[in-house]
């Protein structure tokens, strides 16, 4: 495949060179019933939609499949004992002295051994850009687990929570992706392999002859789009929207 797109925008963004970038993936959220959201004093829990979709894509028809961990879509999968980070580290609440965050989680860095990334880790699959369609999963998190709440509860207090790309910014960001649907070309088959910046490219039929029928692939997320040689890598671009939602307390 040659891609006729070019991003838009920019060239060289914050110094990264956008000659191969693969996709835009903007993740946002959203009220399951409508803002503002009203939550129980009794019963504070608050439910959030997690949304995420290609803006902009090098391949505006084909789906994209990427591994949740270090993202707010990291929800828990039964069997799966890396899944579930905690969505705490990706929010921000406004006003901020009213309800103070904990530290952000210290990320995980260690690779499965397994030969099937899937075994332990998540992955999603974001429908093509061109079909204007969301990847979407909806989470419930009890307010006293996340933030500080007495005092806000008692007020019966009115806050804004939003996303914040900091965590995921000091994370090592999306380390496995590739084009294809998890219930199509992917089903079956083994997501492995660490990506090697050699094959970060278009043209890897020969390396795909040396591995068995039933493994993937994957490309990596590099924080560098230049390898030793000064070639360009694919990689993908990674924003959070970070519009506020508003929150009330209610009886």
């Amino acid at each position: 495949m040659v891609s006729q797109n070019t991003p838009p925008g920019d060239l060289i963004v914050n110094e990264m060179n956008r000659t191969q970038l693969q996709s835009i993936i903007q993740i946002s959220i959203s009220a399951p019933n409508g803002s503002p959201i009203r939550i129980s004093a009794k019963s504070p829990k608050l439910s959030l939609t997690i949304l995420a979709r290609q803006t902009w894509s090098a391949y505006p028809d084909q789906p994209l499949t990427l591994c949740t961990r270090h993202t707010p879509l990291d929800i828990p999968i039964l069997g799966r004992d890396w899944t579930g980070g905690r969505l705490k580290q990706h929010l921000k609440i406004s006003p901020s002295e009213k309800i103070p965050t904990e530290s952000a989680q210290t990320h995980h860095y260690k690779e499965p051994a397994e030969g099937d990334w899937q075994q332990k880790l998540g992955f999603v699959t974001i429908p093509p850009a061109s079909s204007g369609k969301s990847y979407s999963v909806t989470r419930e998190i009890e307010l006293g687990e996340v933030f500080e709440t007495d005092g806000l509860v008692k007020e019966r207090g009115v806050f804004e929570v939003k996303l914040d790309d900091m965590s995921f910014k000091k994370s090592p960001g999306i380390e496995w992706w590739n084009w294809g649907d998890l219930e199509g070309e992917f089903k079956g088959k083994k997501l492995s392999y660490r990506a090697d910046p050699k094959l970060n490219d278009k043209n890897r039929e020969e390396e795909r002859k040396k591995l068995p029928d039933d493994v993937v692939l994957p490309y990596g997320c590099w924080k560098n789009t230049e390898d030793d040689e000064g070639n360009q890598m694919a990689w993908l671009e990674v924003d959070f929207d970070e519009r506020p939602l508003r929150v009330e307390i209610v009886e």
